[in-house]
């Protein structure tokens, strides 16, 4: 895949489907539909936003109901990803930062947790039991660190119980850039690895 720039006043969005009701979406901004039934776990692809206010409304697939209604300006010039989430009756958009300024590592794996599990408030993550992220809260993100490639055993728990929530087998490349996102409600917790736009950046 060929790099890009961002282009000036301008920012790339994407939109995320994590709603634990598992609700298809449709995204309208400014009033025309720009996607349409935007499954669970389904990303949108990236599109340009130039710097200044949208109005946002993320309604159930096929219809006229609006769950989301809110207005957004890009923070500054930059990759995000939108992600629709929250439980029936409290959905929100919550905005994580890509950072453009994250370059990719030609030995080794860069990733980072996105805790979008509303029924999970606090977690701890481990890699093949060892413990790398303490206390990440609903709505949090942590920061980018690098890893060696591989695969690991990567377990979410509990922080209060320290009981396992979920478990599953994650490999790892160098030169990409990825988010493993905390997704749904317990018991059916999952987590979601993307590889985030910031991995096809060109160099500045």
């Amino acid at each position: 895949m060929d790099c890009f720039k961002i282009e000036e006043n301008k920012g790339l969005i994407r939109y995320l489907n994590v709603l634990p009701s598992q609700q298809a979406v449709d995204v309208y901004v400014d009033n025309k539909l720009l996607y349409s039934d935007i499954k669970y776990k389904d990303f949108t692809p990236y599109v340009y936003m130039e710097n200044r206010p949208y109005k946002i409304d993320i309604n159930e697939a096929g219809t006229k109901n609006i769950l989301i209604r809110t207005t957004f300006r890009l923070p500054d010039e930059d990759l995000f990803t939108l992600a629709i989430t929250g439980n029936i009756g409290q959905e929100s958009l919550i905005i994580i930062d890509e950072d453009i300024e994250q370059k990719i590592s030609n030995t080794q794996a860069i990733q980072r947790f996105v805790n979008l599990s509303p029924g999970l408030p606090i977690a701890d993550v481990f890699y093949d039991d060892k413990p790398v992220v303490d206390n990440i809260d609903y709505r949090d993100q942590t920061l980018y660190e690098y890893l060696n490639p591989g695969q690991y055993t990567v377990s979410v728990r509990g922080n209060l119980t320290g009981e396992n929530i979920v478990k599953s087998n994650i490999q790892f490349k160098a030169d990409r850039i990825y988010s493993i996102y905390i997704i749904g409600n317990p018991p059916n917790v999952e987590l979601l690895q993307s590889v985030d736009g910031n991995t096809y950046a060109c160099p500045q």
